[in-house]
Order: structure tokens, then C-alpha cells, then sequence
């Protein structure tokens, strides 16, 4: 999944720097979603990327702003 976000950053619907800060994102939501959870690292690594919503804001931002340029 990793290559779905660094493919955003290569076309450019996204900054590359970005996609390379972000690009770890899918995997984990695939390990909460497959319900790896309850063990105590990925819930401290969920409280933690909680904590720092402000990639999910900016990808957010970057998409709409694509969207709106089609």
C-alpha cells in the first residue's frame, strides 16, 4: 500500500516530500483494521498518531485541492 501514496507524490496530487513522510499510513490502518489490536505497541503507536492529526488534515487538503483542478 506504501506504493499508493508514493504514486500520489509521482503524480504530483501530492508533494513528494510528503508522500514520503506519509507513506506509512496504509499499512498501518491495515494492521488496526485486521484487528491486531489489543497489544500495547500498536495501541501507544495509535495514541501517538492521534496525536498528530495534522498529516490526515494536510492529505486531506491536498486531494480536495486536486479534485477541484479536474
Amino acid at each position: 500500500m506504501e506504493e499508493s501514496i508514493l504514486a500520489l507524490g509521482q503524480a504530483g496530487i501530492i508533494p513528494r516530500e510528503f508522500a514520503d513522510k506519509i507513506k506509512g499510513m496504509p499499512s498501518f490502518r491495515n494492521r488496526l483494521i485486521h484487528d491486531y489490536l489489543p497489544n500495547k505497541f500498536d495501541a501507544e503507536k495509535l495514541y501517538n498518531n492521534l496525536q498528530q492529526l495534522d498529516d490526515f488534515r494536510k492529505f486531506s487538503q491536498y486531494i480536495i485541492e486536486w479534485l477541484e483542478r479536474q
